[in-house]
């Protein structure tokens, strides 16, 4: 089964320099995929925000959720 996706004019064009004439887009967004593979654990702590900060991205994120599930 395949999907359509849409992708800006830069990023279409970056990801025809990394693909061979005989490479798919699939297999070069695979294999960028497979390379930058990590663990949502690799992030922690890499967020440096006050905790004020913090309260008011927890709240935003609260009501995007809300809203979301709203549709």
């Amino acid at each position: 089964m395949s999907r359509l996706i849409s992708v800006s004019e830069d990023i279409y064009y970056q990801l025809s320099t990394l693909k061979t004439n005989k490479q798919s887009f699939t297999k070069v967004i695979g294999e960028l995929l497979q390379k930058n593979k990590g663990s949502i654990n690799d992030l922690f702590g890499t967020l440096k925000i006050s905790e004020e900060e913090a309260r008011k991205l927890k709240q935003e994120i609260k009501k995007e959720r809300i809203d979301f599930f709203k549709r």
